[in-house]
């Protein structure tokens, strides 16, 4: 157990907490915060960001191929 003078901390363990099997994608991170976006934009009707949104995430899904897609691609190849 640490003493309350020793400058090294330990970070808390989470049961049942896994940290994930492969690194999520950068579009699929970019996603899931436009989506959380999209979310509080809804809550505030803001049509203007409700729009913008609506057309990152249309960009974003057509410039970046899902990750899903990749992993069946290399399981393939």
């Amino acid at each position: 157990m640490p003493r309350h003078d020793d400058t090294h901390l330990s970070a808390p363990t989470l049961r049942g907490v896994r940290p994930p099997a492969r690194p999520q994608a950068p579009a699929d991170r970019l996603a899931e915060h436009l989506i959380e976006a999209y979310r509080h934009a809804a809550e505030c009707e803001d049509p203007v960001a409700l729009d913008l949104i609506r057309l990152a995430l249309w960009h974003v899904g057509r410039t970046y191929s899902p990750s899903a897609a990749q992993a069946a691609e290399e399981h393939w190849s």
